[in-house]
């Protein structure tokens, strides 16, 4: 006898009366389903259908996650904490590895954390740093010798841009280094500019220092100078680099500045 063929309209009504008694009996849904799984000969089966399935429907299968994890986040997360306690060595080589493979979405998922949890960053980020100082500054230290193009260039776009700052930050460095008293403060270089007249300070000199200049102790850090206001004359490159540490008198005594004003520079 022939096998009766079902209308469209019977298969669709059959599929309604299927769903509608899945949605009445989720409990013997999913012991009828959890019964055919656990046969040996349908494992395999369900693999391959499951694994069909995600590949044909991505954007169902992470909105399933998604609904999935919304509802089970707190089991989830205590179970993989769980987990993880159990297994630090093992996570930590997983997360290792997949690193490694995957650095691109390392780099965008760590991106997308940072600007997600800005303040807990930084305040883990100094933590951090405060705690392994040492580390740090080697860590630092490796990466600037590893990108030593790429710090150049960002030094020296970030001189173009801040000038002042650049000639501040150098002479802390060399006060510093020097362990002289004083400070040179935001304002200083603006009001000795002002005070020169955007000119050489040294007195043979009318080269303007607007565009390139150097800001010189006149008496120098090594033979005890400051770093306070009064110790302190823009020259232009080419002065500056003439001079260098020497005392001020002496450095006037090469340019046949006279003996009356020597004198009187050394008791100054």
């Amino acid at each position: 006898m022939a096998k009766k063929v079902k209308t469209a309209e019977q298969r669709a009504k059959e599929a309604a009366r299927m769903r509608a008694w899945r949605a009445a009996n989720p409990d013997k849904v999913k012991a009828i389903a959890a019964k055919w799984r656990s046969k040996k000969e349908n494992a395999e089966k369900n693999r391959l259908q499951a694994a069909a399935w995600r590949a044909a429907n991505p954007a169902e299968e992470k909105a399933a996650k998604a609904r999935y994890y919304a509802k089970n986040k707190e089991s989830i997360n205590a179970a993989n904490a769980k987990w993880y306690a159990e297994n630090k060595d093992k996570a930590r080589e997983t997360n290792r590895l997949w690193l490694r493979n995957n650095p691109d979405k390392a780099r965008a998922r760590s991106a997308k954390w940072r600007a997600k949890n800005l303040e807990r960053c930084r305040a883990m980020t100094l933590a951090w740093t405060k705690a392994n100082q040492e580390q740090f500054k080697a860590t630092i230290k490796a990466w600037k010798h590893a990108n030593k193009e790429r710090v150049r260039k960002t030094n020296a776009a970030w001189h173009a841009v801040n000038p002042e700052k650049a000639l501040i930050k150098k002479y802390l460095r060399r006060m510093r280094e020097a362990k002289s008293g004083g400070r040179i403060r935001k304002g200083d270089i603006a009001f000795l500019m002002e005070q020169q007249s955007g000119v050489c300070a040294s007195l043979w000199c009318s080269e303007s220092v607007r565009e390139r200049r150097h800001v010189d102790h006149i008496m120098p850090l090594k033979l005890g100078g400051s770093n306070e206001r009064d110790n302190l004359q823009i020259l232009c490159p080419v002065c500056n680099l003439s001079k260098g540490s020497k005392h001020p008198a002496d450095f006037l005594a090469e340019h046949g500045i006279t003996e009356a004003m020597v004198r009187e520079f050394r008791q100054c």
